[in-house]
């Protein structure tokens, strides 16, 4: 299998289309794909990483092959900057990632960049993930950042269901380091499904980890807790961000929280305090936004329960335009444009759309917005 989409023959002048920073040929009429990769092992390699109390880092790589007894190994890195993680997925992709120590909160507005992707739900389809940044230019063959000054937002749920939840984020942790070495950005908002696994209430967890925690032979409640590496990341993020005159979050916005009256960092302020805390333990305004009407589970707008008058004063009442959400598959394979486009839903069913070779996900330029697929065809949304 090919390690990535086929890359275009540089045989002619570079230019820019929509402001995405993609290199596109121009001059050959048949562009030739670049020779893929050669796939030199079917072995798999998961690696989990935690922070001991001396401060060092701790990582646990195991090795799959199939027929074969897994091998288990550890490293401490007590030199925590040279400390790494190396990942080989099930179609044979492969990549490394530096180890943050510590890790910062990040901001709850930024500016609009001259291009943004938007993606939702991938739930462990690190192969359909994949295909789509390779498609789009946002990473290359070697699964690094190439998309310079420009934002990728992914508006959660990465977990639960697939079997390669933990490739997916360590390729999140990996090209957000490297998006931010370029000047760009990797926007990771919370989902219901990464709260609920922060929470500990692992209902819709693959077989597949209950059989790696017991081969390593630690639970996989430990693998998200206080210490661990992508547990600590994790507990940084948002559940919301605004971009430009954009919201983005995972579920949608119901009329009472515009009641409360909250910024868009206040409610990150309660969420963070809530997912690092337990379910018994939540007090009224943090099961607001974590309870089936908080903004990481709520479905009203994208089932369009609500009128066009309560969407404009929710949404107005955040200071947007609009907001940006996954959560609810409104169309199985295209962008939805609700309530006069104040609210854009982008969950899609990707892994069958994968099968279909129509991956597609939410471009937005200082032109407009768009729905755009892993070959950069275009649809304007209106």
């Amino acid at each position: 299998m090919s390690f990535s989409k086929p890359a275009f023959k540089i045989d002619g002048i570079l230019f820019l289309i929509a402001g995405l920073s993609i290199v596109f040929l121009v001059g050959c009429k048949d562009p030739k794909p670049e020779k893929p990769k050669e796939v030199i092992s079917t072995k798999q390699i998961n690696s989990l990483a935690f922070k001991n109390k001396s401060g060092e880092i701790k990582t646990i790589q195991v090795e799959w092959e199939k027929n074969k007894s897994p091998i288990i190994s550890d490293t401490i890195f007590a030199d925590t900057a040279k400390a790494f993680v190396q990942i080989r997925t099930k179609s044979g992709y492969e990549f490394s990632t530096i180890l943050r120590k510590e890790e910062t909160i990040p901001p709850s507005q930024y500016p609009l960049p001259d291009s943004l992707v938007a993606i939702s739900d991938i739930e462990g389809n690190f192969d359909a993930f994949a295909e789509m940044l390779l498609g789009l230019g946002i990473m290359n063959k070697d699964l690094n950042w190439t998309y310079g000054k420009n934002h990728l937002v992914l508006v959660g749920d990465f977990f639960d269901r697939g079997q390669e939840v933990f490739n997916c984020l360590w390729l999140v942790y990996k090209l957000e380091q490297e998006a931010e070495a370029a000047g760009g950005k990797v926007h990771f908002i919370l989902g219901n499904h990464e709260q609920i696994n922060l929470l500990g209430d692992f209902r819709d967890v693959h077989k597949k980890y209950d059989m790696f925690a017991n081969r390593i032979k630690i639970p996989y409640k430990k693998w998200l807790a206080n210490g661990s590496v992508l547990g600590d990341w994790l507990r940084t993020k948002n559940c919301m961000e605004q971009i430009g005159d954009n919201l983005f979050l995972h579920g949608g916005l119901n009329p009472e929280m515009a009641e409360k009256g909250w910024s868009v960092e206040k409610v990150n302020q309660l969420f963070r305090k809530a997912v690092s805390s337990s379910w018994d333990n939540l007090k009224p305004e943090s099961q607001l936004i974590t309870g089936r009407n908080g903004p990481l589970w709520y479905r009203g707008m994208s089932f369009e329960e609500l009128r066009q008058g309560q969407v404009d004063t929710i949404v107005s009442a955040f200071g947007v335009e609009r907001v940006v959400v996954g959560h609810t598959v409104v169309d199985a394979e295209n962008i939805s444009w609700l309530y006069n486009g104040r609210v854009i839903n982008i969950d899609l069913y990707h892994a069958a759309n994968l099968k279909k070779g129509i991956l597609r996900v939410l471009l937005i330029t200082k032109d407009g917005y768009f729905e755009i697929d892993d070959q950069m065809n275009k649809r304007v949304l209106n």
